[in-house]
């Protein structure tokens, strides 16, 4: 079958079955290259060294289909003279997710701190390392760049005149859904993304 009648059969399909739950072709971000890509991005140090400081290392990817979010737990290191020699912490982050097409990223949106837990620290230190954490937080909606296509990932699907339509959270990885493009139908898919 040459290439424009197996691209005609292929629309026709997705044309046929739009109703259904995966209309078109799929590419899977498996969890180890999600991890990977994540453990590029740290780590990270907040605060004032020497008077209070927090050092995020060591993240772990975390899953969690029902929500369709992603996130991170972080090894969280306080030190500092404002609050005493401190065993390690978890810091835990959920987040959405979006595919950006300009630039052809997986980006963190909408995050949110799920858990911030250092054994032994007082309640008023907890609130102040939380003061210190939720700015840096906000900073990174949209701003966390997970994972960067690269033109072998989705040169095909984009050839055959898909685009990222969808994302789904699964627990093995990232699902990416694709729908026609514009140029294919006359009408733009919506931007794959955070409540999809």
């Amino acid at each position: 079958m040459d290439r424009r009648l197996f691209m005609i059969t292929l629309a026709a399909g997705v044309a046929a079955s739009s109703h259904a739950e995966e209309a078109g072709p799929r590419y899977k971000l498996s969890a180890r290259q999600l991890s990977a890509d994540l453990a590029a991005r740290f780590p990270v140090r907040l605060g004032i060294p020497g008077l209070a400081e927090l050092v995020l290392r060591s993240p772990e990817l975390l899953l969690r289909p029902s929500r369709n979010r992603a996130g991170a737990s972080l090894l969280a290191e306080a030190s500092g003279s404002a609050l005493g020699p401190l065993p390690p912490g978890r810091l835990d982050l959920l987040f959405a997710l979006r595919y950006q097409a300009q630039d052809r990223t997986l980006r963190a949106v909408q995050p949110e701190l799920a858990r911030l837990d250092v054994p032994g620290l007082a309640p008023q230190a907890q609130r102040g390392l939380q003061d210190l954490v939720m700015p840096w937080v906000q900073t990174l909606d949209a701003a966390l760049v997970l994972h960067r296509f690269s033109a072998q990932e989705l040169g095909l699907t984009d050839a055959m005149g898909f685009t990222p339509a969808r994302l789904r959270v699964e627990e093995d990885g990232v699902a990416l859904e694709f729908q026609p493009k514009r140029d294919l139908w006359g009408a733009g898919p919506p931007q794959a993304g955070e409540g999809q």
